[in-house]
């Protein structure tokens, strides 16, 4: 199943992630980034606009969006999106996960739950990001 998610970034740089419930199948108690598996016949695009309204409560402007990378695995692809919003505190409700908190890049990085390509992503995200 092809994953499509996106970082959302808040004025201040903090970056919004998603700790997955303890229950969850793949990654349980660990931090990402907000979006999720593609269903039949949807675009990455359809896909992480269905699941920010799902996981947030929050429509995605597609105007608004970019995308910052795409790569394969053995088992899926994922399209990774960017957001930069103009405000600090942004309506959402969390409608999926255990919680949900706004980080710096380093304060992510120095949790140990995080999700194995969310850390990797953000190792490289000043990188990423420039283009």
């Amino acid at each position: 199943m092809d994953y499509s998610g996106i970082i959302i970034e808040r004025k201040d740089g903090r970056m919004l992630f998603q700790l997955r419930t303890g229950d969850d199948k793949l990654y349980p108690n660990n931090w990402c980034t907000f979006g999720g598996g593609r269903r039949k016949n949807e675009t990455p695009m359809m896909t992480l606009k269905r699941e920010i309204r799902e996981e947030l409560n929050f429509k995605i402007d597609e105007e608004k969006v970019k995308k910052i990378l795409r790569f394969w695995t053995p088992w899926k692809t994922y399209n990774i999106y960017y957001i930069k919003l103009n405000t600090n505190k942004p309506r959402m409700k969390l409608g999926e996960g255990q919680d949900m908190a706004y980080f710096s890049r380093r304060e992510l990085l120095k949790k140990k739950n995080v999700v194995f390509v969310v850390r990797m992503l953000m190792l490289f995200y000043p990188l990423i990001k420039k283009f």
